[in-house]
């Protein structure tokens, strides 16, 4: 089973660290993994289904963050999720990210998209910490 909890910690750490280099476009990558990484630790921990191998999550789960965030809102919008939707908010600040940016030049990223997508990850990391409080987050 993949360490989905752990890996948002890991790639939360590690885009800081880049962030603070002015390595702005892998930063974004990471901002972007680890927001993933957090939604689907907590969406584990809420029985999101997996793939029957156990090494991915299930469709439609089986997606990056652009596609994940408004997935989390109509998978966790119940009465055991809705603390955790509460603090992602609605408007999804990876519509535009893609995983296959890793193969640009780099020449889009500015401060002001990584900040955002930082901003989002965060809210993603925070939603990751209640549920580990809650003992909820895998």
């Amino acid at each position: 089973m993949p360490a989905y909890k752990i890996a948002a910690l890991r790639h939360w750490n590690d885009a800081q660290h880049l962030e603070a280099e002015a390595r702005l476009p892998n930063a974004d990558q990471l901002y972007g993994i680890a927001a993933e990484c957090a939604l689907k630790s907590v969406m584990l921990g809420l029985n999101m289904p997996m793939h029957p191998n156990g090494t991915r999550p299930a469709s439609p789960f089986a997606v990056h963050v652009n596609l994940l965030w408004p997935l989390f809102h109509s998978f966790a919008n119940g009465p055991t999720g809705q603390a955790y939707v509460n603090l992602v908010p609605n408007a999804n600040p990876f519509q535009c990210w893609s995983v296959h940016d890793r193969y640009e030049d780099g020449n889009t990223f500015t401060a002001a998209v990584v900040q955002a997508r930082k901003d989002g990850a965060k809210q993603t990391i925070d939603c990751l910490n209640l549920a580990r409080l809650n003992g909820v987050a895998k």
